[in-house]
């Protein structure tokens, strides 16, 4: 259907410029009375051949109803909307070469005045007019920008925590990454590659077997699974890695996969640190002559010295761990230990004596230094 200037239909439930002319136009009326979008014809206005403003020639009941704008019609846009022009400058640009050229144009916009995003289709009907249909976009577009924060708040949270998140559709075998996942494996983000392959290279030869075994049983056997792996990344970087997967089902089949993978190099670094530390102190005290041992404040062992296994005859130093002195020497023995212990921690002081001892079979005299162990905000730790 073609509006020009001598030529406009009229129907009850939209407005025109001009009276009605004999043609049979009710099908097009009826359409555009009835359409869900907005419907305007205008005609562009121009100074100095630039797009200065336009003037609505009709509009349909839901113009009205998505815009709020009543009795528009015969006026111009920047009567009905002051401000349009400064704050939407692009409107008048894109209308205004609709209105020229004749080709057709579909694009998003704001509008401040009205609070509303449009979802626009403009074409021209003849040189000089153009028609706009339009929706009414704000509830996406207000989802997509709170999608968009949530997004930028997930990258956020898990940069700071080193967790990259994944998905794989086992359907289709695509790989979905976090921003995170690519910044572990120090590979920029990119669509048109392999991404379940570029992990796997990061792996030692050993490991590989391992989490390709791993990540197969999830997909046909339903299993998850939770591992930890040192992984040099596609930049050489050395890190250690851990890595979680839950299977996705439905109507009994699992369809997808999504885990995390997780930065614990740190965790790594501090347990090898304590591991190195204790494997010290277990030199130290396995390499001392003397009879040494730890209690805890409930007086159970914590920890012995290979002098004292040998002097208890036991096989192991761990034999006596988690035990009290009433479970490895003589009641008396035990009870007089005991009351050592607990007077010692309540002076905090150190206490040295010359008492008895027994190795299991006989009775010695042993000379004994029992001192608390205080941490540095004086809490006693045995």
């Amino acid at each position: 259907m073609k509006y020009g200037r001598s030529k406009r239909a009229k129907n009850k439930c939209y407005e025109m410029d001009k009276q009605n002319v004999n043609g049979e136009v009710p099908d097009a009326a009826f359409l555009i009375e009835h359409m869900a979008d907005g419907f305007a014809y205008c005609k562009m206005q121009f100074e100095n051949g630039r797009p200065c403003d336009f003037t609505y020639l009709m509009v349909n009941p839901a113009f009205e109803k998505i815009t709020g704008l009543n009795g528009v019609v015969n006026k111009n846009v920047t009567e009905v909307i002051p401000g349009i022009k400064e704050n939407n400058p692009e409107l008048f640009e894109i209308y205004g070469r609709v209105a020229l050229t004749g080709s057709p144009d579909s694009f998003e916009s704001y509008v401040p005045e009205l609070k509303i995003w449009f979802a626009v289709t403009a074409y021209s009907p003849e040189e000089g007019y153009f028609v706009a249909t339009f929706e009414d976009i704000t509830e996406r577009k207000n989802t997509e920008k709170a999608l968009q924060k949530s997004s930028l708040l997930l990258n956020a949270t898990q940069h700071l925590s080193k967790v990259g998140g994944w998905e794989y559709d086992v359907v289709t075998e695509a790989a979905t990454w976090t921003e995170e996942l690519y910044k572990l494996h120090d590979l920029p983000v990119v669509s048109d590659i392999d991404l379940v392959a570029e992990s796997l290279k990061c792996y030692r030869p050993e490991d590989r077997n391992i989490i390709s075994n791993a990540f197969n049983n999830a997909i046909e056997k339903g299993e998850g699974y939770d591992l930890e792996f040192p992984i040099t990344t596609l930049a050489g970087r050395a890190i250690w890695i851990r890595t979680t997967c839950q299977p996705i089902y439905e109507n009994g089949k699992v369809v997808r996969l999504i885990g995390n993978l997780i930065d614990i190099t740190e965790r790594k670094l501090s347990e090898q640190i304590t591991n190195r530390s204790e494997a010290n102190l277990r030199a130290i005290l396995d390499n001392s002559p003397f009879l040494t041992w730890m209690k805890d404040e409930s007086g159970r062992y914590i920890t012995v010295n290979k002098a004292f296994a040998n002097y208890l005859q036991l096989k192991d130093v761990g034999e006596v761990v988690g035990k009290t002195d009433f479970e490895v020497h003589p009641k008396e023995l035990a009870e007089k230990y005991r009351n050592d212990d607990a007077e010692v921690m309540a002076s905090r002081q150190q206490k040295h004596m010359e008492e008895f001892g027994s190795d299991g079979n006989r009775v010695h005299w042993v000379e004994t230094y029992k001192t608390p162990i205080i941490d540095a905000h004086g809490t006693i730790l045995t």
